[in-house]
Order: C-alpha cells, then structure tokens, then sequence
C-alpha cells in the first residue's frame, strides 16, 4: 500500500521508525485455532480454540552479506488466549531475475498462557486415554524458504514453505503426535 504500510494476507505491518541499519516496525496478524475438537474423539471435553488478533512489535536489523535479523514481539490483543510470543529470526536475501529468495532460521517462544492454550490438558479435562498436561513454555524452530516476485504489471506473488521442529514440552503433551509441523503459504497480491 506504500512505502511504510504493508498488508499482506492476514499479516500488517507499518514502518514506525526507520535508522542506517534496520527498522522498526508494528506488527498485527489474524491467529489462526491450533485445532478443532470436531478433528478427533481424542479432543472430546476440550473447548475448542479460538482465533484471536495479535499485536506487537518488531525490529530488523540489517547484516553485511544480505542477511537480516529480526526479533519480533506479539501478545493478544483481544486477550482470547493472553500471555504472548516471541521469534527471533536470521533471513538471507538472494536475488535471483525477477525473484527474491529468503532461506531463514528462527526460534519461537510461546508463554506458558499461549503455550498451554493450543497444548495443554486441563486437570479438569483429563481422561483415561488423556491425562493432564502443563507446559511451563513451549519452544520451536523453523527452517523456511521463502520465494517473492518482483511486481509485475501491478502484481506480486510471495510463496513459503517451512518446517517448524516442535520443542520436548511441545512433543511431549498428549495433544501432540508429531514431532514437526509442515507449513505453506501463498499469497498473490497486488499494487495499489
């Protein structure tokens, strides 16, 4: 939409502070329920989760050889789920004809409230099959690769793929029968 407002997707972003080496940035993204109780007999007597917006800040910080770091800050602003995450992110920019292509490394902290929100078991909802499970965080790591076009007649498309690497709270919760999490995610856009 400009030069400091970006909105793409279910993510907005606007350039609050720009220096030699990086810039500051407001952050707000549309959160998505980790999982539907109608999925599975496995989540009966959970509630099911509820998406919620979140809000916060980040700040990348330019590095030599086309490489940024970026630490970004989120909690929920509608206080559906509360607590907050935290991502620290290394991203590469490789310019290749008419395409820009990220490969990144991260690591993500959730607070116990989010963690516990899409992980953990309520004493209160435990079962036979499910016990009851507390996490006191929850920790991942992504490796991702990113694909974005350069505009073209007023259109731009940006595509990823990743795999998020579940943390041992994360793993070890009976919610959880996987190890890593595949992500994807295309979005066309257009300039204004």
């Amino acid at each position: 939409m400009g030069e400091r407002l970006r909105i793409y997707g279910p993510f907005v972003e606007y350039k609050a502070y720009s220096f030699r080496y990086g810039n500051i940035l407001l952050t707000t993204r549309y959160r998505f329920n980790s999982y539907d109780v109608k999925e599975s007999n496995f989540f009966e007597g959970l509630d099911s989760p509820e998406d919620t917006v979140m809000g916060g800040a980040a700040i990348n910080i330019i590095l030599p050889y086309k490489m940024t770091i970026i630490s970004r800050s989120d909690f929920d602003m509608l206080n559906r789920i509360g607590g907050f995450e935290e991502k620290l992110h290394l991203k590469k920019r490789i310019k290749w004809k008419m395409l820009s292509i990220n490969p990144e490394l991260g690591i993500n902290v959730l607070s116990s409230k989010m963690a516990n929100y899409d992980y953990g078991v309520p004493e209160n909802s435990a079962t036979v099959w499910r016990s009851s499970y507390y996490l006191n965080n929850g920790i991942t790591w992504d490796v991702e690769i990113s694909l974005m076009s350069m505009p073209f007649y007023g259109w731009n498309f940006n595509a990823s793929a990743g795999i998020e690497f579940l943390g041992n709270e994360i793993k070890n919760s009976p919610l959880v029968d996987k190890e890593y999490i595949w992500k994807g995610l295309l979005i066309i856009s257009r300039i204004l």
